[in-house]
């Protein structure tokens, strides 16, 4: 049975934000084992890794399949607003 790869047209998801669980489906889904799901949490969130091609502990082929269905992409701060006490808020531009 041939995996259907994504079309051009293929919603990309963004995997920041997502959990350990969310991840290690994701990793399932792709036929890895489960040690890979904790790898690419590493990366986002402990690493904070920005692109695919920055784990280098996963397969070529494995950040391939990862960079062609998932991004990486973290809010950005739009503004900061300082209050007269020192306290900052932050507005965040989410992708």
């Amino acid at each position: 049975m041939n995996a259907k790869k994504p079309s051009a047209k293929a919603a990309v998801r963004n995997l920041v934000g997502a959990s350990l669980e969310e991840i290690e489906e994701v990793s399932a889904d792709l036929g890895e084992p489960r040690y890979r799901a904790r790898q690419i949490y590493a990366g986002i969130y402990r690493l904070r890794y920005r692109s695919w091609d920055e784990f280098s502990d996963l397969p070529e082929t494995l950040r391939r399949h990862l960079k062609e269905r998932f991004t990486i992409i973290r809010p950005r701060i739009d503004r900061t607003f300082t209050s007269q006490d020192g306290t900052r808020r932050y507005l965040l531009e989410v992708p």
